[in-house]
């Protein structure tokens, strides 16, 4: 898995082939939001955000609808359907979100190498 990060804070994720499977703008303010909306929903085996899982790939933003790709820590992972659901849910509710659609992808799967520890350490030493 490549995981490609730039000054500009535009994450890349590309599969085993090298294709493009998503990417994030942190910069753009509307993906910020969605990030923001995506740490309210946790992995409850893990008790980590989504986003600071690395279970985000992608987050696309264009005229009101947002596309979520994203992976599980496993595939066949019986939390899977809950935990896009959450995800789904909790990006609906911007009040500038018209849709929201929410794809799954395990190419690549997820690693331990995902995980955005920095974040997670921040976090908790601000509680």
């Amino acid at each position: 898995m490549d995981v490609s990060n730039d000054n500009s804070k535009n994450n890349l994720v590309r599969d085993k082939e090298g294709q493009l499977v998503g990417q994030i703008d942190e910069n753009n303010p509307r993906v910020k939001e969605v990030i923001d909306k995506l740490r309210e929903v946790y992995d409850p085996e893990v008790a980590i955000n989504v986003y600071d899982l690395g279970l985000i790939y992608g987050i696309d933003v264009s005229h009101g609808k947002v596309k979520i790709t994203m992976t599980l820590t496993f595939r066949g992972c019986p939390l899977g359907e809950i935990i896009t659901y959450m995800v789904k849910h909790q990006v609906e509710k911007l009040d500038w979100v018209k849709e929201v659609e929410v794809q799954l992808t395990f190419d690549p799967p997820w690693s331990r190498e995902r995980i955005k520890w920095e974040n997670i350490r921040n976090s908790s030493s601000k509680m």
